[in-house]
C-alpha cells in the first residue's frame, strides 16, 4: 500500500495517520502520535527500496520516538520486527501502537541496549529469530563509526542472500563540517568567536594541531572495499547522501566472528589509518 501524503506535515499509511518532518526542534503534536523524523524524499526512498519485501525479519537500530518502527510495520507487515535503542525509556508512540493494533507478537522493542554491545545484540537477535535469517537491518542509531561497525559485524552474518543492510545519515559529519566552515569563515557571523574558541579548546584537550575525524564516511568506503574484496558475500553497495545500502550476497562467511577489517582490505592504501583518529560526535 502506498504512502498517502496529506500535506507537508501529515501522511497516512495502512489506516494509520503519521506526522513527519526534519526540523531540529520539530516534535509530534501528541506523545502517542506516530512521528517520523525524515524528509519526504527519504520516505519516498524507503517506499521504493522496500517494495516487494513484505513478511521480512527486520532489525531496527535506533527507535527514537518510535515512528520509524511503526512505518516499517505498515510498509512491510513483517514476520518479526526487533528494535533497539540506547535510551532507557520506551517510546510512547510505539508502545501505544503495539497495544492498539495487537502487534505485540510481531514487534519487540528493547531499550537500554548499546548497539556496540556485540554480545547482547547477538543474544537478543538469536532469541527473536532463532535460526531464521534477517532480511533487513536499518541502522539509524549512534551515527558513529565504532558502534556502527560493531553492529554490522554482528548482524550481517545473520542475513539471508538478497537481504539489505541500511546505514542512515552516514554524511552527518560532512554536513556539520560545512556549517562550521561557513561560520568560521565569516568573522562577522554572531557565532564565529564562540565556535572558534570551542574548537581550539577541544583540539587542545585532544592534543592535536588540527581536527581529525573518524566518521561514517570511512564505513561507506569500507563497504565499497567489501564489495571489491568479497564479491559473493557483498552483492552490491549503494551510497546516497542519506544512506548506505549493502546487499548481502549468496557467499558463505567462514565460521567465527566477522571482522570488517579482515574483508575490507585496503590493498592500495586509499583510507587514512585508524590510529590517531577521533570519533565524530554531535556535542
Amino acid at each position: 500500500m502506498p504512502i498517502h501524503y496529506l500535506d507537508d506535515r501529515y501522511f497516512e499509511l495502512g489506516g494509520v495517520a503519521f506526522e513527519y518532518g526534519f526540523a531540529v526542534d520539530l516534535e509530534p503534536s501528541e506523545p502517542t502520535t506516530p512521528f517520523v523524523w525524515k524528509h519526504r524524499y527519504q520516505l519516498d526512498c524507503y517506499e521504493e527500496l522496500l517494495a516487494g519485501r513484505r513478511g521480512a525479519n527486520v532489525v531496527e537500530l535506533g527507535i527514537h520516538r518510535g515512528g520509524s518502527a511503526i512505518l516499517l510495520d505498515r510498509l512491510l507487515e513483517p514476520r518479526r520486527l526487533v528494535a533497539f535503542d540506547l535510551a532507557q525509556e520506551p517510546a510512547p508512540a510505539l508502545a501505544h501502537y503495539v497495544a492498539a493494533h495487537g502487534r505485540a507478537e510481531t514487534i519487540a522493542a528493547h531499550y537500554g541496549v548499546d548497539q556496540g554491545d556485540k554480545a547482547r545484540l547477538g543474544t537478543l537477535c538469536d532469541e527473536a529469530f532463532g535460526a531464521e535469517p534477517i532480511d533487513l537491518v536499518i541502522d539509524d542509531a549512534s551515527h558513529q563509526y565504532g558502534p556502527t561497525v560493531a553492529s554490522f559485524e554482528v548482524l550481517f552474518p545473520r542475513m539471508r542472500p538478497g537481504a539489505l543492510y541500511v546505514v542512515e545519515d552516514w554524511d552527518w559529519a560532512h554536513m556539520f563540517s560545512a556549517g562550521f566552515a561557513a561560520v568560521l569563515g565569516d568573522p562577522n557571523h554572531p557565532e564565529h568567536a564562540t565556535l572558534l574558541a570551542r574548537m581550539k579548546t577541544r583540539m587542545t584537550t585532544m592534543g592535536v594541531s588540527k581536527p581529525s575525524v573518524l566518521e561514517l564516511g570511512r564505513f561507506a568506503m569500507e563497504a565499497t572495499l567489501l564489495a571489491a574484496g568479497t564479491r559473493d558475500i557483498v552483492r552490491e553497495v549503494r551510497v546516497r547522501h542519506n544512506w548506505i545500502v549493502i546487499e548481502r550476497g549468496a557467499g558463505k562467511l567462514p565460521p567465527g566472528p566477522l571482522t570488517i577489517a579482515d574483508f575490507a582490505v585496503d590493498r592500495f592504501h586509499a583510507l587514512t589509518p585508524r590510529e590517531g583518529l577521533q570519533e565524530a560526535r554531535f556535542e
